[in-house]
């Protein structure tokens, strides 16, 4: 299971997934430092496709890149502005 950025492609021109040639990858990325490892993880209860997840209590939460669909809500969910959404 791939961790740490999850991986989206999309049509650069109209929008729509995987319809045209110009496609770029959107990936969610945690920023290390800025997690602060909290023990209810509002990013992880936000993602209703589980991307976010915690593998040690005592290690920062981690996005699986297999799941994760781009959508963003684990960026508006982390209170500390640890989660980003980038395309690439």
């Amino acid at each position: 299971m791939g961790l740490s950025g999850g991986r989206r492609a999309r049509d650069s021109e109209d929008g729509d997934e995987g319809q045209g040639q110009n496609r770029q990858v959107i990936i969610a990325r945690i920023d290390f430092n800025k997690c602060e490892i909290c023990d209810g993880c509002d990013a992880a209860g936000s993602c209703a496709a589980g991307t976010v997840v915690r593998i040690d209590h005592d290690e920062p939460a981690a996005i699986d890149q297999a799941l994760c669909h781009g959508c963003g809500d684990c960026v508006l969910a982390c209170p500390h502005g640890a989660i980003s959404i980038m395309e690439v």
